[in-house]
């Protein structure tokens, strides 16, 4: 696998192939913010003008993705030369996008009319490969397909410790004495809400009495139950100063019997923090993709993809029965305050595994989210 630009002088299918152009320098400025490809994704022809793209991994940003492998079709040649890419997004679709075509038929370097020229690579896609599409070719070959597959770049895995005397369970707030600055602050909360619509049964802010931590402004997963009577939050916040404080919830109607979960975790690199997503791509904030309810005794926790640099899972879970801990390694499970709602935690994720950690219950309906948080 590697990213190629033909020398002239090594005589490539077609003397346009030779010619750079801003598409392949995007592709490789692309790999700062993390797309590239991690294994697989060659791109070969099939016959007349089919392509088969081969199964393996990529990275868009922080998150990798796992491609089956497919295919993908080159739209009908031009009347002159054309060259078109072959790209994949986050959803794992391929798209062979047309190029803008020469001003000349069968274009050589001794042409004087202009070379054809590759299209820009979509928004949110990562460049396979460029296809030299001859005017009037009724088929393409192994010739007609330059590889531009740039590899994703390496980040360093980060995981995360949890930090002495967390996970803090309370009921209306969590007493807390912050340990470090710069560490990743999680707090879940679940509660019965009166007096509002069951999209809204969540706290409206978060906040602490002596203003330690610099809070997100909306959760970073939620999931109200299909009734509306309960509802569950995760809010993710960074330590700004050491010290003891009390995480408060503020509400945008009355809680009822609300029960809140606080975690301190210290990452091994990083200090900007971002949420991953699931395994459609979709980000943990998503309630279809990150929260569940069902009824019977078997619990599982929302199911989330590790990104390319490892992560924490954190996930929170509310019954309406007692909670039992599960199994499933790498976890560590804690039981808030009661019996009935449950935490999951995972601080070293393998990266591109997804991650859905399970529990038991007596009986009832249960609730969810879980958020993947990653460190750069």
């Amino acid at each position: 696998m590697g990213f190629t630009i033909p020398n002239i002088e090594s005589s490539p299918s077609y003397d346009g192939q030779s010619v750079p152009d801003a598409t392949d320098w995007a592709a490789v400025a692309a790999t700062d913010a993390g797309n590239g490809v991690i294994t697989g994704l060659a791109v070969t022809s099939t016959g007349t003008l089919g392509l088969g793209i081969s199964a393996g991994q990529y990275t868009i940003g922080p998150n990798v993705y796992t491609y089956a492998g497919g295919t993908g079709v080159v739209s009908t040649a031009s009347a002159t030369d054309r060259k078109d890419i072959v790209t994949i997004n986050a959803a794992g679709s391929i798209t062979v996008t047309a190029g803008a075509a020469s001003g000349t038929l069968g274009w050589t370097r001794a042409s004087t009319a202009n070379a054809p020229v590759k299209p820009a690579i979509p928004s949110g896609g990562v460049l396979l490969a460029e296809i030299y599409v001859p005017g009037t070719a009724a088929s393409i070959s192994s010739g007609n397909i330059i590889d531009k597959r740039v590899t994703s770049t390496t980040r360093t895995e980060v995981t995360f410790t949890r930090q002495a005397g967390f996970p803090v369970t309370g009921t209306t707030t969590g007493a807390i004495t912050i340990a470090n600055v710069g560490d990743v602050m999680m707090v879940g909360v679940v509660t019965g809400v009166s007096g509002i619509t069951p999209y809204q049964n969540y706290p409206c802010q978060m906040t602490d009495t002596s203003s330690r931590v610099t809070w997100d402004t909306a959760p970073v997963a939620m999931f109200p139950s299909p009734g509306g009577s309960e509802s569950i939050t995760i809010w993710k916040g960074v330590s700004a100063s050491t010290g003891t404080t009390t995480v408060t919830p503020l509400w945008s109607g009355t809680a009822t019997s609300p029960k809140v979960i606080v975690d301190e975790m210290k990452p091994s690199a990083g200090t900007i923090f971002s949420v991953g997503v699931g395994p459609t791509g979709l980000p943990s904030v998503n309630t279809v993709d990150t929260s569940k309810a069902s009824a019977g005794t078997a619990v599982t926790f929302p199911s989330l993809l590790a990104p390319v640099n490892g992560g924490l899972y954190w996930g929170f879970l509310f019954g309406s029965a007692a909670m039992v801990a599960g199994s499933t390694s790498g976890f560590t499970y804690t039981l808030g305050s009661g019996s009935n709602n449950l935490l999951a935690e995972n601080p070293g994720l393998t990266p591109g595994q997804t991650y859905a950690p399970t529990a038991t219950m007596t009986s009832g309906f249960y609730l969810g989210a879980a958020a993947v948080i990653v460190a750069q």
